[in-house]
């Protein structure tokens, strides 16, 4: 259940999704549309074809803000109630599609440049403060030999 887990189920998307492991053949898209309810709901499902499991699914959400806190509660949750419902325990990821990760990585470069900027304005103001105390004790130092001077 390592990094290539996501690469193995799903090819790179657009979008970002929760990946779903573990449930029954039994299972179809009304079962997994129960699942994210408390999360807003499904906005599409997609089987894909799972090495491990046989199949898996896809899920968008309408809420995609809410993905990483579906696929987090989710994880490694024992669901179905045995009924109506097969029992299974499922397991979710947070799968981030290119657009999520290109905006995250924007993000980060543009972190990375107002840190670098304010590091650099940070020295300059260091540098300009050590310059003003340095010419301050240089006139001190002027006015000493000055005053020894004249005495």
């Amino acid at each position: 259940f390592g990094g290539a887990w996501a690469a193995d189920v799903v090819p790179e998307e657009e979008e970002s999704c929760v990946l779903v492991r573990g449930f029954p053949p039994s299972w179809a898209e009304p079962q997994l549309r129960f699942l994210f309810v408390a999360f807003g709901g499904m906005a599409s499902v997609r089987f894909v074809h799972d090495r491990e499991f046989g199949r898996a699914a896809r899920i968008e959400l309408k809420d995609p803000t809410k993905l990483a806190r579906a696929a987090g509660q989710l994880d490694n949750t024992r669901v179905g109630d045995g009924d109506v419902i097969e029992e299974c325990v499922i397991r979710c990821r947070h799968h981030l599609g290119s657009i999520e990760r290109r905006k995250l990585e924007e993000e980060a470069a543009a972190q990375a440049r107002r840190e670098a900027e304010a590091e650099a304005e940070r020295r300059r103001r260091a540098e300009a403060a050590a310059a003003a105390a340095a010419a301050v004790a240089q006139r001190k130092k002027e006015a000493r030999e000055r005053e020894e001077a004249e005495a």
